[in-house]
C-alpha cells in the first residue's frame, strides 16, 4: 500500500458526475483533464451510466457508483453535480474547476475524507467547519471527529 506522501504526488483520482441527459458536460475533460470522469444520466436509460431507478436524486447515482466499483475505488473521488457554476459551490466564485484544481490533495489524502461544501462566508460555523482547501485552524474543526480509517 502507498504511503499518504506517495499519493499525494501522483493519486488517482476519479468524478462522479450526477447529471442529466441534455446537459453539457464538456466542460468535465477540457478543463479536469487530470481527473478521470464517469457521468450518471438517471433519466437516460440507455445512457451508458444510470442508476437502476431514476431515484434519491444525486445521492443514488453516487451510491451506485460505489456499489458497482466498490473493488476498484480511485484514491481520490470526488462526487459532484453537472454544473460547473451552482449554486452550490461555495468557493472560487462558484467555479468547481478552480475548486477542484485547488484542492489540497494531500490533505484530504491524509484526513480520508473532506465535503466540498462549506467556507467560512456563509458556510458552515467554525465549530463544525469542514475547508478541504486549507489546512484546519486547530482541533475544533469536524476533522478531528474523523476517526482514522
Amino acid at each position: 500500500m502507498q504511503s499518504t506522501e506517495d499519493l499525494a504526488l501522483s493519486p488517482s483520482k476519479m468524478l462522479v458526475v450526477a447529471g442529466l441527459a441534455g446537459k453539457d458536460f464538456t466542460w468535465i475533460n477540457s478543463l479536469l483533464a487530470d481527473w478521470d470522469s464517469i457521468i450518471y444520466i438517471p433519466d437516460d436509460s440507455r445512457a451508458p451510466h444510470h442508476p437502476a431507478q431514476n431515484k434519491g436524486r444525486e445521492a443514488n447515482m453516487y451510491l451506485t457508483y460505489i456499489i458497482e466499483n466498490y473493488g476498484n475505488l480511485r484514491d481520490l473521488t470526488a462526487f459532484i453535480h453537472w454544473d460547473r457554476f451552482g449554486w452550490h459551490n461555495d468557493y472560487f466564485n462558484r467555479d468547481l474547476t478552480l475548486g477542484l484544481r485547488n484542492l489540497k490533495v494531500n490533505y484530504v489524502l491524509s484526513q480520508k475524507y473532506t465535503n466540498l461544501r462549506c467556507t467560512l462566508e456563509p458556510g458552515c460555523k467554525p465549530v463544525v467547519e469542514i475547508m478541504p482547501f486549507r489546512q484546519p485552524l486547530d482541533n475544533r474543526t469536524t476533522f478531528a471527529s474523523f476517526p482514522e480509517a
